[in-house]
C-alpha cells in the first residue's frame, strides 16, 4: 500500500512537471493529506510504525568464477549462478537447504557501478521437504554489502508464515559467500 501511494504520487508529479503544470484538482489534495511516512511516524494506530523481527539466518554460495556480464543499454546485465547454502533459525538450527544451480544473480550493474539486484532460487524446508520459491530484489554494490527485500512462496505447512510476508536482508560478500540476517517486517506495539 505505502509503495503504491509513493509511485502514484511519483506519477502524478512527474506528469505535472512533462505538462508544464499540475492538475488543479489534485495538486491541493496531495499537499494537504499528511504522508504515510509521516502517519507512521506520529504512531496513530491505522497506520503502525514496523519492527523488525529477527527470522534467523541466510548463507548462500555463489560460483562467481562463472561470472557472466553482457552489455545493456542501462550498463552490464549480470549471471552468478547459486550453488548452495542454507537458511538457519535464531538459533542456529537448519531450516532450510538451498537447491544448488536453480537460479541465480539476473540483475544489472548500472554506469554508476549500483547493482540492481534479482536473484532468484529454491529452497527445501527440512521440517517438511516442501519447497520454496525465493526472490530477492533490491540495491547494492557488487561484491560488497547489498540491501534487498526478500520474498517467498511456499506450500510448507510449517513456514506459510514466509508467505505474503516482506523481509528485509541486508547481505555481506566475502568471496563466493553470502551471509545475512533475515528480518521480517511486522506491526510495532500500540502507541
Amino acid at each position: 500500500m505505502l509503495f503504491a501511494v509513493i509511485v502514484l504520487q511519483a506519477l502524478l508529479s512527474i506528469g505535472g512537471i512533462s505538462c508544464g503544470h499540475a492538475s488543479p484538482e489534485l495538486e491541493p489534495a496531495l499537499v494537504i493529506q499528511p504522508s504515510v511516512l509521516g502517519d507512521n511516524l506520529r504512531g496513530d494506530a491505522s497506520s503502525p510504525i514496523p519492527w523488525l523481527q529477527l527470522e534467523g539466518y541466510v548463507n548462500l554460495i555463489a560460483d562467481v568464477s562463472q561470472f557472466r556480464s553482457i552489455s545493456i543499454l542501462k550498463g552490464h546485465r549480470v549471471n552468478v549462478n547459486i550453488v548452495g547454502g542454507n537458511w538457519t533459525n535464531p538459533d542456529g538450527s537448519l531450516l532450510a537447504k538451498i537447491i544448488p544451480n536453480i537460479g541465480g544473480e539476473q540483475g544489472y550493474i548500472d554506469a554508476t557501478d549500483v547493482l540492481h539486484i534479482d536473484v532468484r532460487y529454491v529452497l527445501q524446508f527440512v521440517s517438511d521437504n516442501k519447497y520454496g520459491h525465493v526472490r530477492l530484489s533490491g540495491l547494492g554494490k557488487a561484491g560488497v554489502s547489498n540491501k534487498v527485500i526478500v520474498t517467498v512462496e511456499t506450500d510448507s505447512t510449517a513456514n506459510l508464515k514466509f508467505n505474503n510476508q516482506l523481509l528485509y536482508t541486508p547481505g555481506i560478500f566475502s568471496g563466493s559467500r553470502l551471509t545475512a540476517p533475515i528480518w521480517a517486517f511486522v506491526d510495532g506495539p500500540e502507541v
